[in-house]
């Protein structure tokens, strides 16, 4: 696993979070600089931003992680018995708090946290002129929506959902909002785990700050110009209301979700792609659909770490898609696309399976990771506004905007909220698979299909997703048609080891 930097200036040295790095509790002095002397100027923050989105492309978040776990520990994803020792104990079901995944996410997104504090804290007491201060702004802006994006993640991977939980059960994360201290003494903090309520106040409470910082025409500013090609890599005000309407959603704050979906789709910046040229577009850079993407180039991506490489057949080849993936669409569906019936390129590897290839350039790397589309903007809407009025029919129109465009054959439900919430969940698993949304549906959605929910006692559930043929046992690794998933990740051990305040406060399971 490649070790990636943060580099936020040439003075400004910052924590290295890989899978084998230090909690985030227990980082020395030889780490860092002082703060003070670190964010002097709008060009060190402008470097000092930057080196957040970089960490993004991390193998440990969004460059593979991140987009894989929750397809792979759901329905959408199985390991192929040709494999090497790549995510063996989530394929296997066999997780433990020592899990390297776990620790190299949970250790990514808390240095991206504190990065992000020190500029939160220090940017502000600058003072430049002209369009140094309309940039420093911005900045700060992308800051707080990047620090929200990070806790979002963080309650999601590490956490109980939203609706699982009461305000008195200490299943949330721990909150960090300073830098670490310059003086030893401080360096430990006994972090303590807040309540997932209490998670989710802190990213609401980032959404807004940024929101108060960045300006409503969406404009990303770089070096004192407006540069348009940053518009969907860097998070603006639209991207944030994207990440808005998804966190609402979570919380099931329908009318809000609701809210800032419209905001998107009315701000008319960004169309669905067209069903004759959507796969092909799909791995365009800034496509027309795209809101945000984590930006790969020439000088940061992943390489073989990449989901990419996982998914071609001429990298890795791992990770395959369940037979029956391709049933849930109907046969002129574009998005069947996605998946192609081939042979597993390894000796021993299977045959007639299904390749994915919705992120597939091996070749430079340079593919953006995909985290808020236009689809999923109708899709929330049409699942709040659902709820919001108890009837399916609220929630068609939306839907159907999404459905037609890719040619799907026209859904229909009676009108009845119960018909249409296994609609609305299939219509996501269609949509966004492979793309790191699968577990979160499944658990936060009425669970479809009378699948059994345990999420009032364990951090992971059990679902009975359909029955795996012969042939699919043999290739997953399966050894019963019942599958106990894992939704979450354990809290680190070595994180509980360093942290007293963690103690006892393991997710249950591990």
């Amino acid at each position: 696993m490649r070790l990636i930097k943060y580099i936020f200036s040439s003075l400004f040295l910052v924590v290295a979070a890989t899978s084998c790095s230090k909690d985030f509790t227990s980082v020395t002095p030889t780490n860092y600089i002082s703060a003070d002397s670190a964010i002097t100027s709008v060009m060190n923050v402008r470097a000092a931003v930057n080196g957040l989105y970089a960490g993004m492309t991390s193998s440990d978040y969004y460059g593979r992680t991140a987009v894989l776990i929750p397809d792979l520990t759901a329905d959408n994803i199985y390991r192929s018995t040709q494999t090497g020792a790549r995510f063996t104990n989530w394929a296997n079901q066999a997780v433990t708090s020592s899990d390297s995944y776990a620790l190299g996410m949970w250790n990514r997104l808390y240095s991206i946290i504190i990065n992000a504090n020190t500029i939160i804290n220090k940017a502000p007491a600058l003072t430049p002129t002209g369009t140094d201060s309309i940039e420093l702004k911005q900045l700060i802006g992308e800051t707080y929506a990047v620090r929200a994006l990070a806790y979002f993640d963080l309650v999601r991977f590490f956490a109980y959902s939203y609706t699982k939980i009461t305000d008195s059960t200490k299943w949330g994360v721990p909150i960090v909002l300073n830098s670490f201290a310059s003086d030893t003494a401080n360096l430990i903090k006994a972090q303590a785990r807040t309540t997932t309520l209490q998670t989710y106040a802190q990213v609401v409470s980032d959404i807004n700050a940024s929101f108060n910082y960045l300006s409503t025409s969406g404009n990303v500013m770089s070096s004192g110009i407006i540069d348009p090609t940053l518009f969907k890599i860097r998070l603006n005000y639209y991207s944030v209301c994207a990440l808005a309407a998804r966190v609402y959603l979570y919380q099931k704050a329908y009318d809000s979700a609701a809210k800032y979906a419209s905001i998107v789709i009315n701000s008319g910046k960004y169309t669905l792609l067209p069903a004759a040229t959507m796969v092909t577009d799909f791995h365009t850079q800034s496509n027309n659909e795209s809101i945000f993407e984590v930006a790969n180039n020439s000088f940061n991506n992943q390489g073989n770490n990449s989901i990419a490489y996982i998914f071609n057949q001429n990298g890795y080849g791992e990770m395959l898609a369940p037979d029956d993936m391709a049933k849930i669409y109907d046969n002129q569906d574009v998005r069947k696309g996605f998946i192609t019936l081939g042979n597993r390129n390894a000796f021993g590897g299977e045959t007639n399976t299904y390749i994915i290839n919705k992120y597939n350039n091996i070749t430079n790397f340079q593919e953006n990771i995909k985290v808020f589309r236009l689809a999923e903007m109708y899709l929330i809407r049409s699942e709040a506004l659902a709820n919001i009025a108890q009837s399916g029919n609220a929630g068609m129109s939306d839907l159907l905007t999404v459905s037609n465009a890719r040619n799907e054959i026209t859904p229909t439900q009676d009108g009845t909220l119960s018909t249409f919430v296994p609609l609305i969940l299939l219509e996501n698993r269609k949509e966004f698979a492979f793309e790191g949304h699968r577990i979160f549906d499944v658990t936060r959605i009425t669970n479809p299909d009378n699948t059994t929910d345990d999420t009032e006692t364990y951090p992971y559930y059990h679902y009975k997703f359909q029955k795996l043929t012969a042939g699919q046992k043999a290739r997953s690794g399966k050894m019963n048609s019942t599958l106990k998933k894992y939704a979450i990740m354990p809290i680190p051990y070595t994180e509980i080891k360093n942290n007293p305040a963690l103690v006892g406060f393991q997710n249950l399971g591990y």
